[in-house]
């Protein structure tokens, strides 16, 4: 069997929806990768800072 001929599977959660990126590049991504660039410390200068408390809030909204 193809993995190309398996259909498209509905997503359990609206995390498992992948949204699209640029309309021109036709690239998905998952809305964990949109909004959690910023958790964590090591790119505090280019994405700014936030805590464990703030990433813990974000995470579980």
């Amino acid at each position: 069997m193809s993995l190309l001929n398996v259909g498209e599977n509905k997503p359990l959660t609206e995390l498992g929806r992948l949204r699209i990126l640029a309309s021109s590049a036709g690239i998905r991504v998952s809305p964990l990768a949109l909004g959690g660039g910023n958790i964590g410390q090591k790119w505090n200068n280019s994405w700014g800072q936030m805590t464990k408390e703030g990433a813990l809030k974000l995470l579980d909204t």
